[in-house]
């Protein structure tokens, strides 16, 4: 599958090959691609994904320390596109406490959190239990986190 592109695109490749080995190269494998395209756009040309797949691959003259720069192909996103539609709505968000426990004025406010290795129901957890005022802090194990077994632990 590879080695008739290698064939089909041999100019492609000896040119790049030459460019990216330079001394005082200012091409990427992109722009090398899109300058490549300009000049013979008559001759094919493979895309940028799949040169840096040659070259990961061993196919090509090149190694990933003669590249300028390598790019990260997937760009990270900030945006969270999963959105929970059946979450439930446990009592007050934590955000509208009142200003005498978020200010850590009085005793007896207690957060709960449960701390979780493997990720199955049926595997022990920590329970923790933390008074805002005194921060004083209770940590119990439980031998799974469901919510009867956490009640019962409370």
């Amino acid at each position: 599958h590879s080695k008739p592109l290698t064939r089909n695109c041999w100019l492609y490749f000896a040119m790049l090959a030459k460019e990216l080995k330079r001394p005082f190269r200012s091409q990427s494998v992109a722009s090398f691609t899109a300058y490549f395209k300009r000049i013979h756009p008559d001759k094919p040309t493979p895309s940028v994904t799949t040169v840096y797949r040659y070259i990961d691959q061993g196919l090509l003259p090149l190694r990933n320390i003669d590249l300028p720069q390598k790019l990260r192909r997937r760009i990270k996103t900030t945006k969270h596109t999963h959105v929970r539609q059946n979450q439930k709505n446990l009592g007050l968000s934590i955000e509208k406490r009142p200003a005498d426990v978020k200010q850590r004025l009085t005793f007896g406010n207690w957060e709960a959190d449960l701390v979780k290795g493997v990720r199955k129901a049926s595997e022990p957890a920590l329970l923790t239990l933390t008074e805002r005022k005194t921060r004083y802090e209770i940590v119990l194990k439980v031998p799974n986190y469901h919510a009867q077994t956490c009640l019962a632990a409370v």
